[in-house]
């Protein structure tokens, strides 16, 4: 299976990639340093991932990348943004949302958003292999 390059006004706006897997990953963190991290493990484990830095980024790569799996850091200037998950949601439907976060903020997050519309919580500190195991295992699955 090999992955197709497509570019679209997301991955211009932000970094696109191309991998052995078809199934798009879409990276949603404001932390550019971290996103990047993320993008380059993803990309070396052949999979087809992109990144997002900016809400507008994230939306634009939902609309016209439509990824599969969303890995989200939901911490945006320092604050938790559980509303950008019922935004991705509303966008997209069926994308599964992997929540990339401290472990106490899971109950605040669940307190705003029902634990059915988040398909994996991967908490932090986690390792490279983590991101890929759940990747693996959602485009699997």
């Amino acid at each position: 299976m090999t992955g197709v390059k497509l570019t679209s006004a997301a991955s211009l706006a932000e970094t696109s990639g191309v991998g052995v897997y078809e199934d798009k990953i879409l990276i949603i963190c404001q932390d550019r340093s971290a996103a990047l991290t993320h993008l380059k493990l993803f990309r070396e484990n052949h999979y087809n991932a992109s990144l997002a830095t900016t809400s507008r980024a994230a939306f634009l790569g939902i609309m016209y990348d439509k990824p599969k799996i969303i890995f989200l850091d939901p911490l945006f200037n320092g604050e938790l943004n559980v509303h950008l998950i019922n935004d991705i949601r509303a966008c997209d439907k069926k994308v599964k949302i992997v929540l990339m976060l401290d472990p106490a903020f899971k109950e605040t997050i669940f307190q705003h958003v029902a634990q059915q519309q988040i398909s994996w919580v991967l908490a932090k500190p986690f390792c490279a292999d983590d991101l890929c195991a759940v990747a693996r295992t959602l485009l699997l699955g």
